[in-house]
């Protein structure tokens, strides 16, 4: 079946208006072309999808903003529902497989999303932090240690929404 490019059209248009990155669940036929179109977000994309983000996952935790605006200077606060909120955030970027943090898919998100100036050295962060959250059978306890880990391999280029 070939796709025409008023359907490709209206593919991007779509996707342009409501800003969303449904690469994953479009259908096959779809799927390299939304990755191609969606292939890298700006700090300022990425920072606008954080918000949604949070305003998701802040009310599912009960956690206030001031336990997690310090997140953004490398204040971690190691509270229960501040580490659940991580964890949210954590799985609504796709980066949560099977009730674990997984490595492959933090990389498969960090190679498709990142701008180029950031990616390489959020990759190397998230190699040197690999191995973190296997030392914890909570999710919670795993995500907040791993962006821990994350931020103090290299506060330059953390972000946390």
């Amino acid at each position: 079946m070939r796709t025409s490019i008023s359907q490709f059209r209206l593919l991007v248009d779509f996707m342009q208006k409501h800003n969303r990155y449904i690469c994953a669940s479009a259908s096959p036929m779809y799927r390299k072309i939304c990755h191609l179109i969606l292939m890298q977000m700006t700090m300022k994309q990425i920072k606008q999808t954080g918000k949604t983000i949070r305003k998701t996952c802040q009310p599912k935790n009960n956690v206030a903003d001031e336990k997690i605006d310090p997140l953004a200077k490398g204040e971690f606060i190691a509270e229960k529902e501040v580490m659940c909120y991580m964890a949210c955030v954590m799985k609504m970027a796709g980066t949560v497989k099977n009730g674990k943090l997984s490595y492959d898919a933090a990389m498969k998100q960090a190679d498709m999303l990142l701008p180029e100036e950031i990616k390489e050295p959020a990759k190397a962060a998230l190699t040197a932090c690999k191995k973190v959250a296997d030392a914890y059978k909570d999710i919670c306890e795993a995500a907040f240690h791993v962006t821990k880990c994350v931020f103090n391999h290299n506060p330059d280029i953390f972000y946390f929404p």
